[in-house]
């Protein structure tokens, strides 16, 4: 490849008519679904060998150089020794030129969320979606010279690895505790001090390894290669509790305090009685363990972007109408992404959530959230009938003209 005359591809939306949705289950190198999650699903690594026999990469190195130059693209280019300093991070958004002066090997750049911007690439989650919607992160693309990687690093996500050009090795060790992993300093990635390799796996297209969390690797380029990362993430514990505590508090009457009217005189001044305790208790527990209200917040929260990626409201607003007239004439509705869609039902009530936001369905629409937050398609076909009902129409239009869904006519 030769980066002083590489050709930057502005990419916006594939080709809708010759995506090629993958059903194929094999992926799992012919185990079932069950004996996968049972056996090694955050347990231990597989190496799935032509896991997508003839699998093409949906892009080219230049489509990746061109996406990571958009204006909102999330991009790093990681320089082993080439850099100002050693494993030098570079971010984007990049120029034409910023590719111009790399050196030959030693590279590699990584975009993340291609999935919202190339449908082919999307379509590689179908295979994935035995978990739901709020655990996929997004399709992490990464384009590396000869000799480039990332590091030996630790990751805290599932993820599949899938080589779509050239061959990479991959190097796995151990799974260290948290605490027990001791880093390099003073560099802009976070890589293990000590690396004790335990197997070594070369990959070639169509190849596939599943790494748990917190299992040390590193991947090494043997010549020019594409690799697509299926992530799957987990919000921390403790940050669930920070945010949804935050989050109830917010919710909370100002000015409330506790009371100790009716109570006796204190006859040990210094002792915080079992009383006060369990009034302090009480509050707790009253604010945060409602049900209804906690389905409503993580809803939210998981179906948020975590990168600041936030759906764009279309110029003009929409009328339900528009919506059912564009579906009419062909018209799709793509999501702003996979994971940003879900939905929750909690005492008789449903709940739709799209890149943030809670839509509180009214009983004739119970069914709604089960279908748009599902892997099909948003066409005529696919919603047929439900295209007659008004009310349906009129939630599309909310999640058009809020960004959540967008109208993509392929003429």
């Amino acid at each position: 490849m030769d980066h002083g005359s590489v050709a930057v591809v502005a990419i916006v939306r594939a080709d809708k008519n010759n995506r090629a949705v993958m059903t194929d289950t094999s992926v799992l190198g012919g185990r079932t679904l069950e004996c996968f999650l049972q056996d090694y699903w955050q347990q231990r690594p597989l190496l799935l060998r032509n896991a997508m026999p003839g699998f093409a990469s949906p892009i080219a190195p230049e489509d990746l150089l061109g996406l990571a130059c958009e204006p909102d693209a999330l991009a790093r280019i990681i320089l082993e020794s080439e850099g100002m300093y050693p494993w030098e991070v570079r971010f984007g958004p990049f120029r034409e030129e910023d590719f111009a002066d790399l050196p030959r090997n030693g590279w590699t750049i990584l975009v993340q969320e291609v999935d919202r911007y190339i449908d082919d690439v999307r379509d590689l989650l179908t295979p994935f979606r035995f978990a739901p919607n709020w655990r996929l992160d997004d399709i992490q693309v990464s384009y590396a010279a000869p000799g480039g990687n990332a590091g030996p690093h630790i990751d805290s996500y599932d993820v599949f690895l899938l080589q779509g050009m050239g061959r990479r090795e991959w190097r796995i060790g151990g799974a260290p505790e948290p605490g027990d992993a001791p880093m390099q300093e003073d560099l802009d990635l976070s890589l293990l001090k000590g690396f004790t390799v335990a197997s070594r796996w070369v990959l070639e297209p169509g190849d596939m390894l599943y790494l748990p969390p917190r299992y040390a690797h590193l991947g090494i380029a043997l010549e020019p290669c594409l690799t697509y990362s299926i992530g799957f993430r987990a919000p921390l514990k403790r940050t669930l509790v920070e945010r949804y505590l935050e989050y109830t508090a917010s919710k909370m009457e100002p000015g409330l305090q506790l009371s100790d009217r009716g109570r006796d005189a204190s006859s040990d001044p210094g002792l915080i009685d079992e009383e006060t305790v369990g009034d302090v208790i009480k509050t707790i527990r009253d604010a945060a363990c409602d049900e209804a209200c906690l389905t409503e917040w993580f809803g939210r929260f998981v179906t948020a972007s975590e990168r600041g990626t936030e759906p764009c409201p279309p110029d003009t607003r929409q009328s339900s109408a528009e919506v059912g007239m564009a579906l009419a004439h062909g018209a799709e509705l793509l999501r702003h992404a996979v994971p940003h869609f879900a939905y929750a039902q909690r005492e008789g009530s449903t709940w739709l959530f799209a890149c943030g936001q809670s839509y509180r369905l009214p009983p004739e629409l119970m069914y709604a959230g089960k279908l748009l937050s599902g892997p099909q398609r948003l066409n005529a076909e696919t919603l047929g009938p439900r295209l007659g009902d008004r009310v349906f129409l009129q939630l599309l239009a909310t999640l058009v003209n809020d960004g959540a869904l967008e109208i993509y006519s392929a003429g």
